[in-house]
């Protein structure tokens, strides 16, 4: 096992919250590692299909309207 694959364990309080949801609700569980599974296959291939677009939805929002978002007036001080 490589220290970078250590880095990433779920605290112990996370490992006893999924073991009681594949208890309980295994279905949750199952669908929880499908997203996962998603995700990472997305990440590995460098898709970012949602970010991406709201990025360019921010983008041209700000070069269009030029209002800058609540959240994003502290970067711009």
């Amino acid at each position: 096992m490589l220290y970078h694959d250590q880095c990433f364990e779920p605290a112990p309080e996370v490992k006893e919250a999924l073991r009681r949801l594949n208890l309980k609700e295994p279905w949750l569980f199952d669908e929880r590692k499908i997203r996962l599974y998603h995700a990472h296959t997305l990440k590995s291939h460098g898709d970012l299909p949602y970010l991406d677009e709201i990025e360019e939805e921010k983008k041209t929002r700000a070069d269009t309207s030029g209002l800058i978002p609540g959240y994003q007036l502290k970067q711009h001080h």
